[in-house]
């Protein structure tokens, strides 16, 4: 059960992170580098997120 509550600090770390991110690009930001920048890691953290709750839910990683 420590393995699954380690896992679910993660994900909701990074679900934390990727909203931060999000608020950067809906409040419209200025400069176009730190925009695009946030949309890249957007993309990235979702990605993450979503094989990390795989894996808590499985166990499993996704292949």
């Amino acid at each position: 059960m420590q393995y699954n509550d380690e896992v679910q600090k993660i994900i909701n770390n990074l679900k934390e992170h990727c909203q931060k991110k999000q608020d950067i690009i809906d409040k419209g930001q200025p400069d176009e580098k730190v925009h695009w920048e946030a949309v890249g890691r957007v993309n990235a953290l979702s990605h993450a997120i979503q094989e990390l709750e795989f894996l808590y839910q499985t166990g499993k990683s996704k292949d």
